[in-house]
């Protein structure tokens, strides 16, 4: 969905295969938790929350980070990515993160607005240059 919105998140020839490595090695660590939505046996939708730590000189150095969350477009307005956004934030607080940092891509205005009817605002720009 983000490749076509912007080069910068153009995907390797095998990046489902690469995905699937990358959900493996996370999975069972105790600094992520994968949520998945699902019906009739079927997945459709799933999000990734991250226990990070910045360098020494930030204050609130320890934070939570909202990755991947992503909903089927036929299970979309339903709920299913708020809920799995309540239970990441909920398992983010009982590990004592007091902050949740997570990113958007520039093109992507129904997720700026899913996010800040969420409560989250913007606070930095991440910015990008192809050479």
């Amino acid at each position: 969905m983000h490749e076509d919105m912007n080069g910068g998140f153009a995907l390797a020839h095998d990046w489902g295969r690469a995905y699937e490595d990358y959900i493996g090695q996370i999975h069972g660590r105790g600094d992520a938790m994968i949520c998945v939505a699902g019906e009739a046996d079927r997945l459709v939708g799933m999000a990734v929350g991250r226990l990070i730590s910045l360098p020494a000189f930030f204050r609130d150095r320890h934070r939570g980070y909202i990755q991947d969350v992503y909903v089927r477009e036929a299970y979309r307005g339903r709920g299913l990515a708020s809920q799995m956004i309540t239970r990441i934030e909920a398992w983010l607080g009982e590990h004592g993160m007091t902050r949740i940092d997570l990113t958007v891509a520039a093109e992507n205005g129904a997720a700026e607005t899913f996010w800040e009817n969420l409560g989250y605002v913007p606070y930095l720009m991440y910015l990008g240059k192809e050479l």
